[in-house]
């Protein structure tokens, strides 16, 4: 059974606003793979568990439609908000239940959703629906690395912010998070032609957002484990986890003057795993 953890309409508009985009070559390592194996035109392409679109926004430049599906209204709405392209379009749908017909889709994208979803229930339907050589390509990325934009090599105690955080949260996150963590190693693909992209394999995959510490703690706050110690615990005890690691930040860029607006980048390294469907299957 698919798992409803994004419904909130606070925790939907942090989602849009601070999660972050695929970086451009991920995307087109997809593409080119699928153009290796599928000659025909690309006329459909599936992202699911789409989210507020930030993925796919991303596919709309390669296909005559793109769809995007998910189970949560409220991330339903905000994807619809923030496109623009009218050859996109959302709907809410589980990922044991695809939106298209029979050997009908060029491609089938989950980009850090696949570890809520169904899997066997998941590949019955992508199986059904991609065309021959047609691609599956399940993305993810591993906890965001901030650094200080000045000295980019020093990172280490930076990463000690986020792990603090993400310990302290620990309990109050869903199980299958571990999977994330994990890069969906315990995922096998259900097709023999596939490609396993993590760790040092997937390091050209990495996304860089410049930003401030006070969007830093935004992205932090879009944590689903977060979101759940907050209706735990209570939004105070949150504020006290996100005040010590704004100080700490701030202490570590030696910015404790300039407060939320201190320059803070920081990075997403993105892992892949991408099969193709065989002619017979």
């Amino acid at each position: 059974m698919e798992k409803k953890l994004f419904e909130g309409a606070l925790h939907a508009t942090l989602y849009s606003k601070f999660r972050p985009n695929p970086p451009a070559n991920l995307i087109s390592f997809i593409i080119s793979y699928l153009q290796e194996k599928y000659a025909g035109p690309l006329n459909l392409a599936l992202d699911v568990g789409c989210g507020s679109g930030q993925s796919t926004r991303l596919l709309s430049p390669y296909f005559k439609r793109v769809i995007g599906s998910d189970i949560s209204e409220a991330q339903i709405a905000n994807a619809k908000q923030d496109t623009q392209a009218s050859n996109i379009s959302y709907i809410l749908k589980t990922a044991s239940s695809l939106e298209a017909e029979d050997t009908s889709v060029q491609l089938i994208t989950a980009c850090q959703a696949a570890h809520w979803f169904d899997l066997p229930q998941f590949f019955q339907e992508a199986n059904r629906v991609l065309v021959p050589h047609g691609v599956l390509a399940l993305m993810g990325y591993v906890l965001p690395c901030p650094f200080n934009p000045t000295a980019p090599d020093d990172r280490a105690a930076f990463m000690d912010v986020v792990d603090q955080i993400y310990h302290t949260t620990g309990p109050w996150w869903d199980s299958s998070r571990v999977d994330v963590d994990r890069e969906y190693d315990r995922i096998t693909l259900p097709y023999p032609d596939a490609l396993y992209m993590r760790g040092k394999d997937s390091e050209q995959f990495t996304a860089t957002v410049n930003g401030t510490v006070e969007e830093f703690l935004g992205y932090l706050q879009t944590w689903s484990g977060l979101q759940a110690y907050i209706k735990d615990r209570g939004q105070a005890e949150c504020n006290k986890l996100l005040l010590h690691a704004r100080l700490r930040l701030l202490d570590l860029l030696g910015q404790q003057e300039a407060g939320g607006s201190a320059a803070l980048n920081w990075s997403f390294r993105y892992f892949l795993l991408i099969s193709t469907k065989p002619k017979e299957s």
